[in-house]
């Protein structure tokens, strides 16, 4: 009877650690996920971009104010479409790790920080993006 009890013991125990083993890999790795030991790992960040100096861009700043904090963005874009016409200011990208050689198991497509401004038509900042987006 003990014989049949330690079968079945590790008959039950061993898919169901499999499947443990899964969950926690998926809540470390898995796709789009936040990755805690280095949150920025998937982050393209402009040269002289920071989390830090980021935060400290304030509604109402002008453009020469905010590129002497944070230098220039990765990417502009004007949108006239709208009643007035915008500036936004990207200073991070997703992707960062595509653009690197990275082992297997760290190649997966990373949460990443979105760190973006939007200048009204006189080049004062109106809104703030600063946002992890999983997409």
């Amino acid at each position: 009877m003990q014989s049949f009890e330690k079968v079945f013991l590790i008959t039950i125990s061993i898919p169901f650690f499999v499947v443990l083993l899964f969950f926690v890999w998926a809540a470390l790795y898995g796709p789009e996920s936040y990755y805690r030991f280095e949150p920025y790992i998937d982050t393209e960040m402009s040269v002289g971009y920071s989390p830090e100096k980021f935060e400290s861009i304030e509604i109402g700043m002008d453009t020469l104010t905010v590129k002497k904090i944070l230098g220039e963005p990765l990417y502009k874009n004007y949108d006239s479409t709208r009643l007035e016409a915008s500036i936004k200011y990207e200073y991070t990208n997703d992707g960062k790790l595509l653009k690197q050689e990275v082992a297997l198991y760290m190649s997966n497509d990373y949460a990443w920080h979105r760190g973006g401004l939007v200048f009204n038509d006189l080049g004062i900042v109106t809104q703030k993006k600063g946002e992890w987006v999983h997409d």
